[in-house]
């Protein structure tokens, strides 16, 4: 005598092999993604420079990226701390 699987318990079991399925395709991408930002993160943390910037309230002192740099002394800002 063969014995039946119900179809709530199919589903059940199909539900579960999807959610299985997605978790390991969200973790191996969030990984991916994860070591992309380091990666990124890292390649523009050097090449940085100081300015005095001018705002409306004042000044403040920001680092900028390298290439931002003639653009803010274009309009008055100044290298180096206020």
């Amino acid at each position: 005598m063969r014995r039946t699987v119900s179809t709530k318990t199919q589903r059940a079991f199909f539900a579960a092999i999807v959610a299985a399925i997605a978790l390991v395709l969200f973790a191996v991408t969030g990984g991916l993604s994860v070591a992309g930002n380091s990666i990124a993160a890292a390649q523009y943390q050097y090449d940085k420079v100081t300015i005095c910037h001018v705002t409306g309230a004042g000044e403040v002192t920001i680092t900028v990226a390298a290439a931002a740099v003639p653009a803010h002394l274009r309009h008055g800002d100044s290298r180096g701390a206020c």
